[in-house]
């Protein structure tokens, strides 16, 4: 894995944020893990080619 990259949360604007707050308040998860989820929910079938 490439360790030069920069910190992806460097492009979520407000509105990505307010989403992933409320969606944290919901499921009681750090944003970090709700980020996490949904790399891994999206990419999962590349990652397996």
């Amino acid at each position: 894995m490439k360790k030069d990259y920069s910190w992806p949360a460097s492009q979520l604007d407000d509105d990505d944020m307010a989403i992933l707050y409320k969606i944290k308040q919901q499921v009681k998860k750090p944003i970090t893990v709700l980020i996490k989820e949904a790399v891994q929910k999206q990419y999962a079938k590349r990652k397996e080619s």
